[in-house]
């Protein structure tokens, strides 16, 4: 995707002036041809300084708003996309139907595998450390939804898709809430970051499991998360006949201080009912691989109520 701040590129005039001024040695009478040669030489060497200047204060400036400005989506073999998954591996499926026509996305603070089937993401994946959970505590939300331009059209969900939809939003694998700058804050609103949730659940249940987690985050200094919706049974309703519904929703815990886990499940409708399980219970009956070995079953935090709609759950 084309950084929408980057400045047009601007023709080099030194090397144009260079030009020009071989040029004119070129044709004027050989009496006069060595004194301008002399002067042009020192133009040149003045010229090529300038366009060396130019170029570095170009991409100096480049390079700092690039860190700077929200970056949008970005796909690639980059570094975020292993940092964020335990152990470095990603979740694979038994099920190999499920791994059919799917994109990794990798973004400055959160990875997605977006189905092409289902239209939505089918996980998440954050490493969540306390440092990065105070820092978000300190970033203003701003509704950004946008679609995933990196993932081929007819693979990806469409802003058109939610239009209409009752008592559905638009729910974050990776939460918002999570991110730390007004970049990362962006992509998180990225539809290859959205599934169809029910508003309520999204609102109240689901946001207290994401706020449990930022706590343990902060209390036990690190943790991976991997997010992702389940779609079981032959039933599955569709969103404007496009986007696949889920029947339930899970948030994997891993501690790698004490190598355990556990995975919290939810169905995805108006509930307060919150079912946990160990990793391997988990794997048994939903068709993910996480490939974690057999970790114990963690004592899981505990999530916070939400009797009200929260700010952070605006859609």
């Amino acid at each position: 995707m084309k950084n929408p701040w980057a400045s047009p590129q601007r023709k080099n005039r030194p090397s144009l002036l260079l030009s020009l001024g071989l040029s004119l040695v070129l044709a004027v009478p050989s009496a006069n041809a060595g004194f301008i040669t002399r002067t042009l030489t020192r133009v040149a060497a003045a010229a090529a300084i300038t366009s060396v200047a130019h170029a570095y204060a170009k991409n100096k400036r480049s390079s700092d708003r690039e860190a700077d400005a929200p970056r949008g989506q970005t796909t690639g073999d980059r570094a975020s996309c292993t940092d964020q998954l335990p152990m470095g591996k990603a979740p694979t499926f038994s099920n190999p139907k499920l791994g059919e026509n799917t994109h990794q996305v990798c973004y400055q603070e959160y990875t997605v595998l977006v189905s092409g089937k289902t239209l939505t993401p089918l996980w998440s994946a954050e490493y969540m450390t306390k440092q990065r959970v105070l820092a978000a505590r300190r970033m203003k939300r701003v509704n950004s939804f946008h679609e995933e331009d990196s993932v081929p059209i007819a693979a990806r969900a469409r802003l058109a898709d939610f239009v209409g939809a009752k008592n559905i939003d638009r729910g974050h694998l990776a939460p918002s809430g999570d991110m730390t700058s007004p970049g990362a804050q962006y992509e998180s609103f990225s539809l290859g970051n959205m599934i169809a949730q029910n508003s309520s659940n999204n609102r109240h249940v689901w946001e207290g499991i994401e706020s449990g987690t930022r706590n343990f985050a902060v209390s036990n200094g690190k943790v991976y998360v991997i997010t992702g919706p389940l779609f079981i049974g032959q039933n599955i309703r569709f969103m404007n006949n496009r986007v696949a519904i889920p029947t339930q929703i899970f948030k994997l815990l891993y501690n790698p201080v004490n190598q355990t886990g556990g995975v919290y499940v939810v169905d995805n409708v108006d509930t307060e009912t919150i079912g946990w399980k160990s990793i391997a219970q988990f794997e048994q009956f939903s068709g993910y691989r996480f490939n974690l070995g057999a970790p114990a079953l963690m004592a899981m935090p505990q999530p916070q109520q939400h009797f009200e709609r929260s700010k952070y759950a605006k859609n």
